[in-house]
């Protein structure tokens, strides 16, 4: 009996094992393959996760350039009223304008990094090629920038020079009414 199973179930086995092969061959030629259940569903779901974080990934890198031209408008003319009297208007708007283009370009690195994972690819950002792209930008930025803010200057200036004189007129008169009285008094 025992010369008779083993070679059977050998058969069997082999042949299951031969057949195995066979249909994952004609399976792979169509680009398919045979797997569990809990396989496909994980992998289902492995798909719909990268899906997003591809959706995700778009999202970022419209809202990155997007958010250097809002930002760094903002922040570039807020810097620049606090440097001016150390540096000047221009140059300190300047400077703060390379450190955004910088930060910037930084980002786009880690966003391209982030979609040679996604997407399979291998493209590298270049640093100095990103920093030549965006000086068109930048310099329209800086341009921006330097004529409104000493736009604001000027106004501030001539608006501080406003309330410095009616101040002065205010205290002046008020002293001139007092030394009147003083001398109506003196002279009494």
């Amino acid at each position: 009996m025992k010369r008779i199973i083993v070679p059977v179930l050998a058969t069997l086995s082999i042949s299951i094992f031969a057949s195995l092969l066979f249909f994952n061959s004609i399976l792979g030629v169509f680009g398919l393959a045979a797997t569990s259940i809990e396989s496909l569903k994980d992998l289902r779901a492995s798909h719909q996760v990268t899906q997003a974080m591809k959706e995700r990934h778009k999202i970022k890198k419209t809202k990155l350039t997007n958010k250097l031209s809002k930002k760094s408008k903002k922040r570039v003319a807020s810097s620049a009223i606090a440097i001016i009297p150390v540096v000047g208007v221009v140059a300190s708007i300047v400077a703060v304008t390379a450190i955004e283009v910088s930060n910037y370009c930084e980002e786009k690195k880690e966003l391209q990094l982030d979609e040679n994972i996604l997407f399979g690819t291998n493209h590298i950002v270049d640093t100095d090629v990103c920093m030549k792209e965006m000086r068109a930008d930048a310099e329209s930025t800086i341009d921006e920038i330097t004529t409104s803010t000493i736009s604001n200057i000027v106004a501030f200036s001539d608006s501080a020079k406003l309330y410095s004189t009616s101040k002065y007129l205010s205290a002046k008169n008020s002293t001139r009414q007092l030394w009147d009285q003083a001398v109506l008094w003196a002279s009494e």
